[in-house]
């Protein structure tokens, strides 16, 4: 016998029983955690499988896994207007996640028609919800005036938020640029404002 002759067969037959788990069960009887450890176990297909089911029966975050295959291009072929397709349902339902992949989609005009508004709408439904990500992205837009009316006020909040919740400032001192270009008294007002804010799940 071979030194791992009885760790392949192990591996083998363990790889054997989730096959036959996952034939004798169907798709729709399993939960998304289900799908998330046939993931992380390298069974993508499978995971797919699993999300999509969940997915056409209205689970957002299955919703939001799905059109993640698709951007990514993972057990199935690259496409960004089924992940749009996905995103956005997951994003009207709620999924903070899905907002932000949704609005980037726009952003770049990938698997969309490119529209700045939707872009900048997105981020800020990501942002209320405290993405850090969509909050840095919604100051950017609010600074540059790309999408949105420019707001310097709103966008040093939205700076500020990111920062507080670690996000890195690639632009670099981002905050302190925007509150340049304020008054005292809307530096304040909006120091306050950040101070008290809270991020409210849809």
């Amino acid at each position: 016998m071979g030194m791992f002759g009885g760790f392949g067969r192990a591996v083998l037959s363990g790889i054997a029983l989730l096959s036959i788990l996952f034939s004798t069960v169907s798709a729709q009887a399993m939960s998304y955690a289900d799908g998330e450890d046939l993931y992380r176990r390298g069974f993508y297909a499978e995971a797919h499988d699993v999300w999509l089911a969940l997915a056409e029966a209205g689970d957002r975050d299955a919703q939001y896994r799905l059109g993640a295959l698709f951007h990514d291009g993972v057990t199935v072929a690259q496409d960004y207007e089924k992940a749009a397709f996905w995103y956005k349902k997951a994003a009207d339902a709620g999924n903070y996640h899905a907002q932000f992949d949704l609005a980037t989609l726009y952003d770049m005009g990938a698997g969309v028609r490119q529209d700045l508004g939707q872009a900048a709408y997105w981020y800020r439904r990501a942002a209320a919800q405290g993405a850090p990500a969509g909050q840095y992205n919604m100051a950017v837009m609010l600074e540059d005036g790309v999408g949105v009316d420019r707001d310097y006020p709103d966008s040093y909040f939205w700076y500020d938020q990111a920062l507080r919740r670690d996000f890195f400032d690639i632009r670099g001192s981002s905050r302190e640029r925007v509150s340049a270009k304020m008054t005292m008294a809307e530096i304040l007002s909006t120091q306050r404002r950040s101070r008290n804010w809270q991020p409210v799940r849809e």
